[in-house]
């Protein structure tokens, strides 16, 4: 039976033209989504055509789902959460389409997981280090990024393997969001190394002695404490304005938040260390547990594997961002450059003893030494998938990767091989049965 889910007929809110990669991202049909028990409709075989899906959908009456990007449209911020849709709908023969909210007009950042769960937006990137309380094992795993590389290539695939395969193996992660009224089509995902960025020039202990910078992850506050810094919470939405008032002298942002709020013009002054990181920007992708139920099964398996075209986008955007911050630094006489190593060395060591106290004690997780030795073990994995399995050069500065990315006319295709083994190994089995 094929079900109409246009926004007037639907459900109690309590209760880039891009071509997919089907061809070389064949999904694992084994596991399958639990969530997805009871869909109504015919199965559509992992690995289907454009064709077949379009054939499956022939009798699925139409649905609407409406939705809401972080930036303008065609923005940076926006443009692969708009491939994603684009490729849905051509995939569906245009039964599924989408009503898109751009530049977080329905919902500010800090309430978009509500708005999805309650029903003002049926689908939405969110950024869980906005809800610790809610969110704790998702939250423990944000933390755990800042054991990955901070490099402009290497670190960005590493960091997207590990918190997708981490992520979507974590019953835990999982249990939450469904908790809250949501279904997580990419629990997590990470938005690329993050930097600090200063409105002065500042690279060593000195220069960050006493020093405010906004904290954009509940690790920041111990990370900025053994720099000599304070941190303030300030929202995203106010980053801007509080740097250009100088409420804050810094912030810690990935080079996308950096592009969509444009703080190179007040804060050119960019600095990362290769080996030791400050917990990482991560989003997700959610979308209403309820409107999720009720979709045919055809239409769950489809909104799944074109995700291959969000994450291949999103890596697009990502190192295009890191391109602009590059060039953008530049522009207004800063840089994205190096920590000093005095600063280096203090980050490797409060990153060590975090660490450590992750091992003890994690909110939201039952085995904390379990949990963290697995993620380290997925992050050293994809690591060597991305260095010696695919070549990746791990040593690539800012400058150099910026040179590479335009040699090789940022053509995303080169990312096919470590795409095919990302949804191989960490989507797979969460694809709807």
């Amino acid at each position: 039976m094929s079900r109409s889910l246009t926004r007037s007929t639907k459900w109690n809110p309590k209760s880039l033209g891009v071509l997919a990669l089907a061809a070389t991202l064949t999904l694992s049909a084994c596991g399958g989504d639990s969530d997805s028990k009871g869909a109504e409709g015919e199965s559509v075989a992992a690995g289907a055509s454009k064709e077949e899906y379009q054939a499956a959908f022939e009798e699925i009456d139409p649905i609407t789902i409406i939705t809401q990007t972080a930036g303008a449209q065609g923005t940076v911020t926006s443009a692969y959460f708009e491939a994603y849709q684009e490729a849905v709908s051509d995939w569906s023969g245009g039964k599924i389409e989408f009503e898109t909210n751009y530049a977080y007009s329905v919902a500010p950042p800090v309430e978009v997981s509500d708005a999805v769960a309650d029903g003002r937006l049926d689908m939405s990137y969110t950024i869980p280090a906005y809800q610790p309380d809610e969110l704790p094992a998702t939250n423990a795993l944000i933390d755990l990024s800042i054991s990955a590389d901070q490099t402009p290539l290497v670190g960005v695939l590493q960091l997207l393997g590990w918190s997708l395969e981490t992520s979507n193996a974590s019953e835990e992660i999982l249990d939450e969001y469904e908790a809250i009224g949501l279904h997580p089509l990419l629990p997590v995902y990470s938005l690329g190394p993050d930097a600090l960025f200063c409105a002065e020039p500042r690279s060593s202990l000195a220069d960050f002695k006493g020093v405010t910078s906004r904290m954009g992850a509940r690790l920041h506050a111990a990370q900025f404490k053994a720099l000599g810094m304070e941190g303030t919470s300030v929202d995203l939405s106010e980053m801007f304005e509080a740097l250009q008032r100088g409420v804050v002298d810094c912030t810690v942002a990935n080079p996308l938040t950096a592009a969509l709020t444009g703080i190179f013009e007040i804060a050119p002054n960019a600095k990362i260390a290769p080996s030791a990181g400050f917990a990482g920007g991560v989003g997700s992708m959610v979308i209403n547990q309820d409107v999720w139920g009720d979709l045919p099964l055809a239409a769950q398996q489809l909104l799944h594997d074109r995700l291959d075209v969000f994450v291949k986008e999103q890596i697009g955007a990502t190192l295009n961002a890191i391109t602009e911050t590059v060039e953008s630094t530049k522009k207004y006489d800063g840089e994205l450059g190096l920590f000093d190593d005095d600063v280096v060395s203090a980050l490797e060591t409060a990153n060590e003893g975090l660490l450590e106290e992750s091992r003890k004690e994690l909110a939201g997780v039952d085995d904390p030494a379990a949990f963290v030795d697995g993620s380290m073990e997925n992050m050293k994995q994809w690591r060597d998938v991305v260095t010696t399995d695919l070549g990746f050069d791990p040593e690539m500065t800012p400058e150099e990767f910026v040179t590479w990315y335009e040699e090789n006319d940022k053509d995303l295709d080169v990312f096919d091989e470590f795409l095919a083994k990302l949804f191989d190994e960490a989507m797979g089995e969460r694809r709807p049965s």
